[in-house]
């Protein structure tokens, strides 16, 4: 498991040297030294204060990788459903930077309960282990229930490899109880991009997406790249189903399942070390389920 502890001082002193080696690049401007510390000090100190459980994780257990150059990807997968690591297009990293922070979220509105994990920014404490439903080269399926048994989340996490190469996350949740319910169910990424912790982000009505603004030459890859998380519109919907509804933070933590919008900023092009996020809301009847789709992609 990744050390949330370690010090502000290796912190600082890996973004100084960061920043020396790429100063010489042409068209680099970007956050200064300040900023950028100041940023990894905050993130760290937002990982620190979130609730986490022995079962809490950021360590890769499954590894896929395709193509090369500009329809390159490689993504980790934790045991518990976490992508905790994304490279798109090579040489561009958008999630493996200081603490890692991916996941999914639940927020029961009918019983009051909420349910999260978040990687290195924590989780609720009330699930049960992950199960490992099936794997293969090309995708990773994991159950995984509540402590209180109320619900089921099965993750579908597949690699989409082409010239512009996505990862698909299809999220069923089930209704384990006799009655029907009304749920929240959230995705949500502390988008880092070209591993620097200060990015610009913005949100369309199905999406939230950060990037990283400086412009430079690497490999022969030029401009500014970054990720878009994309929901998918529900196949049907029926009262009260509505989403999905993308949004970006203002926090690297991810949102409070219950109070989700509580962190929401809007409007692009604004300097910050912030996190995407895409909502759905579900009527999910008694033993039945509702499943949603997304997807991140390079940008």
């Amino acid at each position: 498991m990744k050390l949330i502890s370690q010090t502000l001082a290796s912190i600082v002193a890996a973004l100084a040297l960061s920043v020396l080696t790429t100063a010489d690049e042409p068209g680099r401007s970007g956050a200064t030294v300040e900023q950028q510390t100041a940023a990894a000090a905050a993130q760290t100190r937002a990982a620190h204060a979130g609730i986490r459980s022995q079962l809490a994780t950021s360590s890769c257990a499954f590894t896929f990788t395709s193509g090369t150059n500009g329809s390159f990807v490689k993504y980790c997968v934790t045991a518990n459903g976490n992508i905790t690591q994304l490279e798109m297009p090579q040489f561009h990293e958008h999630l493996a930077a200081g603490a890692f922070g991916e996941g999914y979220g639940i927020c029961d509105a009918t019983a009051g309960a909420e349910y999260f994990d978040y990687a290195d920014f924590g989780d609720s404490a009330n699930w049960g282990p992950a199960t490992l439903v099936t794997q293969s080269a090309t995708l990773v399926k994991i159950a995984r229930t509540t402590a209180d048994g109320a619900w089921t989340l099965t993750q579908n996490i597949t690699m989409v490899a082409a010239t512009s190469p996505a990862v698909k996350v299809a999220m069923a949740l089930r209704n384990n109880t006799t009655a029907d319910r009304v749920a929240f169910l959230m995705r949500y990424a502390d988008v880092d991009a070209n591993s620097s912790f200060v990015n610009s982000f913005g949100a369309t009505s199905n999406s939230g997406f950060g990037w990283d603004p400086t412009a430079f030459a690497n490999i022969g890859l030029r401009g500014n790249f970054g990720v878009n998380l994309v929901a998918d519109a529900l196949p049907q919907q029926h009262s009260p189903d509505l989403g999905p509804q993308g949004f970006t933070q203002s926090t690297p933590a991810g949102p409070v399942p219950c109070n989700p919008y509580a962190q929401m900023f809007a409007g692009l092009n604004r300097a910050a070390d912030g996190s995407v996020v895409a909502i759905y809301e579900l009527g999910v009847p008694k033993k039945g389920s509702k499943s949603v789709t997304m997807n991140y992609k390079g940008m």
